[in-house]
C-alpha cells in the first residue's frame, strides 16, 4: 500500500491493517518529515508485521510538480506487482498524485488498486480498472486496533493503560452502591463543592477585610511568610532576597491564608442539613452530618470525584454488557503523554471503527481551563476519529433545589448553545426538555450513550 503522510495517519493505517497488507510506502512531505507525522504510525505498523519501507520523500520544491510526483511513485513501485493506492491523506494534490499513477499502471498491472476510508458511511471504498472499466467495492470498517495503537498513531505515549472493564482482557471492576440517585446526597455534593462558588465573584472592603483577620490569622500569615522567605534562603545562604521575590512570596501567602484561614471554614463547615434517606443515614451514621468534604470522603472510602469515576465505569459496564453495539474495549483511568502534555482519561472506549470516546466525569467545581486542556490533548492526538464527552452529575428535579450545582448548570447551558457534545446523571424520563434561564434544552442522559452517539 501507498499511502500519503499526514497528521491524520490512522487513516494509513487502518485500511493498511484491515486489508492485510504486507507492506507500506509513505509518501512525505518536507514538512510531514519535520512533524514526525509518520513516526508512530510506522511503529504500530511494523508491530502488526507490516514491512514499512523507505518513505518516498517530496523535496519542497516538488510538492505541487504532479508530473514528478507520478513519474518518481512510477519508477519507486517498479517491482510491485500489486499495489493498493490510498487516497485518503495529504493534499489534494498528492490523491491526484496517486490516482494518476494507479491509472498508469492499471494496464500492466491488473491487480493493482485504489482505496478510501470514510467516517461518515464508516465504510472503506476499493476502486479497481476492470477492461477498462473502474468498478467500486466497498466494505464496512472492522478496525482491530486497541487505544494504545490509535494514541500511538498520533504521537502520544501510553504511560498507563489503566484497567479493561469490557472486551478482551476485561477485569471486574469495584462494585460501588450508586448514592447519586437519592437528592439528599446531591444536596450532600453541591454543599461540600462550595468552596470557591459562593465567594469566587465577591469583592470585599478594607474594613470587611480587616474584620477576617483576627489576631490567630495574622500569625498564621506571618509564620507562612518567614517560612517562605527562609525556603529560599535555604538553597544558598548568600542569596539576597530581592522585592519581586518578597512580593510574589508575600502575595501568594496572603492567597493561601484567606482560602485555608478564610473562605474554606465560612463556605462549607458551617452548613448542615437533614437526611431523609435511611441508605443515607446509615452511610454517614448520623441524622445531621455536618457538611464537609471531609466526612463524604471517609463515609465513601474516597474523594467523590473518585467515587463518581467509580459510578460512571460501573453503568458504563452494565450499558455495554446488556446492549448490541460497536464498543469493542473500555478502559478506565488510561494516561498519555506527548512533551510536556499530559492528560488522564476516566473512561475510554475503542470502536470497531478505530474511533475514540473518551468519558470524563464532572462532579462540580472545575475550571474551563482543565476541561479546554483534556479535550485539546485528545483532539490533538486523535482528530476526527475521537470524542470528549464530559458526564455531569445533574437531576433535572435539582432545578428546583437552591443547591444545585451552578457551575454544572452553566456547562449544561453553554453545551446546549454551542452544540458540544454531553451527558448527563440524570432522571428515568429519558431525554427530557428542561429549562435553563429561559433556554429549552434536551437533556443528554448516560442510558441513552449508544443513541445518542451513534454506536449501535
Amino acid at each position: 500500500m501507498v499511502g500519503i503522510s499526514t497528521a491524520q495517519n490512522i487513516v494509513n493505517v487502518l485500511p493498511a491493517v484491515q486489508l492485510m497488507v504486507n507492506s507500506f510506502l509513505f509518501v512525505e512531505t518536507d514538512f510531514a518529515t519535520k512533524q514526525n507525522w509518520s513516526n508512530g504510525s510506522s511503529d504500530v505498523l511494523k508491530k502488526r508485521k507490516i514491512n514499512v519501507l523507505e518513505p518516498l520523500f517530496l523535496a519542497e520544491d516538488d510538492n505541487t510538480n504532479l508530473a514528478k510526483i507520478v513519474s518518481q511513485l512510477i519508477q519507486r513501485l517498479e517491482i510491485y506487482p500489486n499495489v493498493n493506492f490510498n487516497l485518503g491523506g495529504g493534499q489534494k494534490m498528492h490523491s491526484i498524485a496517486l490516482w494518476d499513477c494507479f491509472a498508469a499502471r492499471s494496464a500492466n498491472f491488473s491487480n493493482d488498486s485504489a482505496c478510501y476510508i470514510d467516517q461518515t458511511t464508516k465504510k472503506i471504498f476499493t476502486f479497481r480498472f476492470e477492461n477498462g472499466r473502474l468498478k467500486t467495492t466497498e466494505v464496512n470498517i472492522q478496525s482491530k486496533l486497541n487505544a494504545i495503537e490509535i494514541f500511538e498513531i498520533f504521537g502520544f505515549e501510553v504511560t498507563d493503560d489503566g484497567e479493561s472493564f469490557y472486551g478482551n482482557h476485561s477485569q471486574n471492576i469495584e462494585e460501588v452502591k450508586d448514592y447519586t440517585k437519592y437528592q439528599d446526597f446531591r444536596t450532600f455534593i453541591s454543599q461540600s463543592f462550595k468552596t470557591t462558588e459562593n465567594v469566587k465573584d465577591q469583592a470585599f472592603t478594607l474594613t470587611e477585610i480587616k474584620a477576617m483577620f483576627g489576631h490567630d490569622k495574622v500569625k498564621a500569615l506571618k509564620d507562612k511568610i518567614e517560612s517562605s522567605i527562609t525556603s529560599i534562603k535555604k538553597d544558598d545562604n548568600s542569596v539576597s532576597i530581592n522585592k519581586r521575590q518578597y512580593d510574589d512570596q508575600f502575595y501568594n501567602c496572603i492567597l493561601k491564608t484567606i482560602k485555608e484561614q478564610i473562605l474554606i471554614p465560612t463556605s462549607i463547615f458551617g452548613n448542615e442539613f437533614e437526611l431523609d434517606e435511611d441508605e443515607l443515614i446509615q452511610l454517614f451514621k448520623i441524622r445531621n452530618p455536618i457538611c464537609n468534604t471531609k466526612t463524604l470522603g471517609n463515609a465513601l472510602g474516597s474523594t467523590f470525584g473518585i467515587y463518581f469515576e467509580k459510578i460512571l465505569i460501573q453503568r458504563i459496564q452494565t450499558i455495554l454488557n446488556s446492549n448490541n453495539h460497536i464498543i469493542i474495549t473500555a478502559l478506565s483511568n488510561l494516561k498519555i503523554k506527548r512533551g510536556n502534555d499530559n492528560a488522564e482519561y476516566d473512561v475510554v472506549l475503542v470502536t470497531n471503527q478505530g474511533t475514540l470516546i473518551v468519558l470524563d466525569a464532572k462532579t462540580d467545581d472545575f475550571t474551563k481551563k482543565d476541561e479546554d486542556a483534556r479535550n485539546y490533548n485528545l483532539l490533538a492526538s486523535a482528530g476526527a476519529y475521537a470524542k470528549f464527552i464530559p458526564v455531569y452529575l445533574f437531576y433535572s428535579e435539582d432545578l428546583s433545589q437552591g443547591n444545585l450545582s451552578q457551575s454544572i448548570k452553566v456547562k449544561i447551558k453553554d453545551s446546549s448553545i454551542n452544540r458540544k457534545p454531553y451527558l448527563t446523571f440524570n432522571t428515568d424520563e429519558n431525554n427530557k426538555e428542561i429549562e435553563i434561564e429561559n433556554i429549552k434544552i434536551k437533556l443528554n442522559p448516560i442510558n441513552e450513550i449508544l443513541e445518542i452517539l451513534k454506536l449501535k
